[in-house]
């Protein structure tokens, strides 16, 4: 037995028996739901290989509602240890937004749009602060919204019903899919500050490869983001080349935050002197770095210095 669903694993607990040495019975008695079988799979040497025994698998939420939470693309909450949260903007948050994304360039071909791209944006934007992770949960974020909202986000009334009317799934992908992704970054450090959701205790330096995206050329889409540390706010984002790497995309993408008495966190790869330096002399503020194999002198003398025998707990 063990607890499914990733970081929603205390939601469902699943099990897996042989059907021709068991029957369920007792799972059954003790509330569990008999799914189905598996396709005769098992994990080998890093992969998976027909082994041609199904198994029965058998799941017992441990929630109220466990189907329900699995299948809302919404995460809740968001991030470990973060505060779930439904962004609804203010009249004048939402009137800021709408002027910031008003400079952004609409390449769409002016022919049966139906939505201004200002207002998928602001929704898009709006949603993400939410906790939306895919462009279904956006989509049934803006759904939910009430006609007040959809108004103050930039939508038109439709004329035939009378109705503020939100965008469907794949209207938002195809906005999404076309804009540019650096100026919408670059337009709304300034809005995302002014909300008070950036000014953090901590920001951590978290670099991905995005699975399925591809640039210009083909090569893989590599992005550095700044995330507020509790929310999984991205306050600050860039993508790294691939002619490159984080370490000189760093300074960069903290450069124009204001980060004065907040602590910055990152991997080994930017445990760096120079990093360090601009992070407290340009930044003012703090670090926690992590210390690797990268950097084996460093890691040696802090061995050395934390050593049990000679820096004992009671010294």
């Amino acid at each position: 037995m063990r607890l499914a669903a990733g970081a929603r694993s205390s939601w469902l607990a699943e099990s897996f028996i042989d059907p021709q040495r068991f029957s369920g019975t007792c799972y059954r008695a003790a509330g569990w739901i008999e799914v189905g079988p598996t396709r005769g799979y098992g994990r080998r040497a890093g992969g998976y290989r027909v082994h041609g025994e199904p198994k029965t698998v058998w799941v017992r939420p441990l929630v109220a509602e466990a189907a329900e939470r699995l299948r809302n693309p919404l995460l809740v909450p968001p991030l470990a240890g973060g505060k779930p949260m439904d962004f609804k903007p203010s009249k004048s948050q939402a009137a800021e937004l709408i002027r910031i994304l008003m400079r952004l360039p609409d390449n769409r071909k002016r022919r049966g749009i139906r939505h201004d791209q200002t207002a998928i944006l602001a929704a898009a934007i709006c949603a993400v602060l939410s906790g939306a992770r895919s462009f279904l949960a956006i989509a049934q974020w803006a759904k939910r919204c009430e006609q007040n909202h959809l108004r103050r986000l930039g939508f038109r009334r439709n004329a035939r019903s009378g109705r503020y009317e939100p965008p469907s799934e794949p209207t938002i992908r195809r906005v999404l899919i076309g804009i540019d992704a650096e100026q919408v970054d670059d337009a709304l450090t300034g809005w995302i500050r002014s909300l008070g959701l950036a000014q953090p205790p901590a920001v951590a330096l978290d670099g991905k490869t995005l699975r399925g995206a591809r640039g210009p050329q083909g090569q893989a889409v590599h992005l550095l983001s700044a995330v507020v540390h509790g929310q999984g706010l991205v306050v600050a984002q860039r993508e790294v080349s691939d002619k490159t790497n984080e370490i000189p995309e760093a300074p960069a993408l903290l450069a124009p935050l204001d980060l004065q008495g907040v602590v910055v966190t990152a991997d080994a790869m930017h445990t760096q002197k120079e990093f360090a330096r601009f992070v407290v002399e340009v930044k003012k503020a703090d670090y926690v770095l992590t210390v690797k194999d990268n950097q084996p002198g460093l890691k040696r003398d802090i061995a050395e210095l934390f050593d049990a025998e000679s820096f004992p707990p009671g010294a």
